[in-house]
């Protein structure tokens, strides 16, 4: 059960991220999320101001506009595996596909989730294998 929750926040994560869907992205994250990820190149960094940077800089996507064509991207979370650590911790690993318009992209990602004292799971650490 914990495990299919994991892999459902993981799966919103990664859609708000393809959506530019900041308080979702904030629903989802730790205040004090850390990373390791090419834009960081290799320096591990904390908290929600270094991703709100890029979430400012991508086009605008609404809900509420209906969608007028295919989407510009389309992102697959491939092999994911969890791994549980206790009632309150969970490592996800998984290949993160990225179709566009220009191409695709993969890149190998591990992201540990923590259940906060409201039950809710949190995204608290990120390592991204290359740029998307």
């Amino acid at each position: 059960m914990a495990e299919a929750e994991v892999l459902r926040c993981n799966a919103q994560l990664l859609k708000a991220i393809q959506a530019n869907d900041w308080p979702e992205y904030v629903r989802l994250s730790d205040p004090s999320v850390s990373c390791i990820e090419a834009e960081t190149q290799g320096q591990l960094v904390e908290g929600l101001p270094f991703h709100q940077f890029f979430f400012a800089q991508a086009p605008c996507c609404k809900a509420s506009e209906p969608q007028t064509g295919p989407p510009e991207k389309h992102t697959t979370m491939a092999s994911p595996h969890v791994r549980l650590i206790g009632d309150s911790c969970a490592v996800v690993c998984c290949a993160r596909i990225v179709q566009s318009k220009s191409g695709i992209c993969c890149s190998q990602e591990t992201r540990v989730w923590q259940r906060g004292p409201d039950h809710a799971w949190r995204n608290v650490h990120t390592h991204r294998s290359s740029k998307l």
